[in-house]
């Protein structure tokens, strides 16, 4: 109204001052929609917070399971190492086990052989006693009847000698 009343000059100043109102409130809309932004960027900034504290967790948890993923991979390569010198053990008693029953197997086939050598030389010793004792039965009997004739026979011990016999 007062523009009006001031003339000419008042309607530049109206117009001037319409302005002024108009971006008065373009900044106070602005303030406010910047005001939101700021406390929306806040919030997010917070909402961002506990997501990286949340992500911070989940890191030092699967740090922690690591680890443990870690010391159990050790425990079983140990395992792993203690059951090959126990295999190797195994198999070192395996061969010594073999070489034991080998010659045990040698040391039979030589007591049988020995055995077969022994058989022939008492078979062959049987013969030569046997051969002895019709020799001396023979040489009794007949000394017998030579002392028959001549009186009653004294019977002495007698040892006999014998140089050599081939056993085998």
């Amino acid at each position: 109204m007062e523009a009006a009343r001031a003339g000419e000059a008042g309607l530049g100043f109206a117009v001037v001052a319409d302005e002024v109102r108009n971006l008065a409130q373009r900044c106070a809309q602005a303030a406010k929609d910047t005001a939101s932004l700021i406390e929306e960027s806040i919030a997010r900034s917070h909402d961002g917070k506990a997501k990286v504290d949340q992500v911070a967790g989940a890191i030092l948890e699967i740090t922690a399971e690591s680890a443990k993923v870690k010391a159990l991979v050790e425990a079983v390569n140990s395992g792993s190492q203690e059951q090959a010198n126990g295999t190797e053990q195994i198999g070192s008693a395996l061969t010594q086990m073999e070489q034991g029953t080998q010659n045990t197997a040698a040391s039979a086939e030589q007591s049988a052989a020995a055995a077969e050598e022994l058989l022939a030389q008492s078979e062959s010793l049987k013969d030569v006693v046997s051969r002895l004792t019709s020799m001396v039965d023979g040489a009794a009997s007949d000394t017998v009847s030579r002392r028959t004739e001549r009186g009653p026979v004294q019977f002495r011990k007698r040892s006999l000698e014998v140089a050599a016999f081939p056993l085998s």
